[in-house]
């Protein structure tokens, strides 16, 4: 088992993946290429991968840039999921399913951030983490 498969955040992340293929393979061949559909495939398979890549570092700092990542794919795939749900791809019932799993991963995701010794609202830039520079 790889480390990263003991991980409650990459557990929720994959079961979400897993979850919207499923779903995916259910619509008709002509919408499955749709590059909305595409997109939300794409930003939950980030979102796991970040975790999984992070996870295989040596280095603290590395890890936690990583679990950063997989939560701001995790906000981009909520926004995926909403032109979906609006787009009528997405029925709103599956919508609600899927944002619901997405909300844990999320959750997991954060707690996950946070056991690596980083507080969430910190305010250091990611690109100047370390030299003193604080978010306007």
């Amino acid at each position: 088992m790889s480390a990263f498969e003991r991980l409650d955040a990459w557990k929720v992340c994959h079961e979400l993946v897993l979850a919207l293929h499923r779903f995916i393979k259910s619509l008709p061949d002509s919408q499955q290429d749709d590059a909305l559909i595409c997109d939300v495939m794409r930003a939950a398979i980030l979102a796991t991968a970040k975790i999984a890549r992070g996870s295989g570092t040596h280095h603290r700092r590395m890890f936690q840039r990583c679990v950063d990542l997989a939560a701001g794919q995790l906000g981009e795939l909520g926004y995926h999921l909403m032109m979906a749900r609006e787009f009528g791809v997405l029925p709103p019932e599956k919508w609600k399913e899927f944002d619901a799993l997405r909300g844990r991963a999320v959750f997991y995701t954060f707690k996950l951030y946070i056991s690596l010794g980083v507080s969430p609202d910190a305010g250091t830039s990611p690109d100047t983490e370390g030299e003193g520079v604080r978010d306007p």
